[in-house]
């Protein structure tokens, strides 16, 4: 039976850990208010969820399950306007969201062009 390729591990400190990885990404990003989801988003995705109450990607297989998530279509990046584009949006359940999230929008899936901060929303 063919042995197992050895992993190289710098001598020193261990390797973090994904737990400890997502602390230290979570420490350094900012706030969900300063990143545009604030009070006024809170509104605004709570009236739109009251009026499309299903995902719509499980709805197209035929599935009934409730949003509990409005996602952007088009990642805003930024992008106030886009942001703010309820043409934009779609309700989604959490697990549609993430898998969406980690295979079109995370910063893994865009080459790490994502995390952009949000100007304040218009009035």
């Amino acid at each position: 039976m063919p042995k197992r390729i050895p992993t190289f591990k710098p001598a020193g400190k261990p390797a973090p850990t994904e737990r400890q990885r997502k602390a230290d990404f979570d420490r350094t990003r900012e706030t969900s208010s300063a990143r545009g989801y604030g009070y006024r988003w809170q509104k605004l995705r709570k009236k739109f969820l009251e009026h499309n109450p299903l995902c719509v990607i499980c709805a197209m297989k035929n599935l009934v399950k409730a949003a509990m998530v409005v996602d952007h279509i088009i990642p805003h990046k930024g992008n106030a306007e886009l942001f703010w584009d309820q043409k934009n949006w779609q309700p989604l359940c959490t697990s549609c969201h993430s898998r969406k999230t980690a295979t079109e929008d995370s910063d893994f899936a865009s080459g790490g062009r994502g995390g952009k901060s949000l100007p304040p929303p218009p009035l």
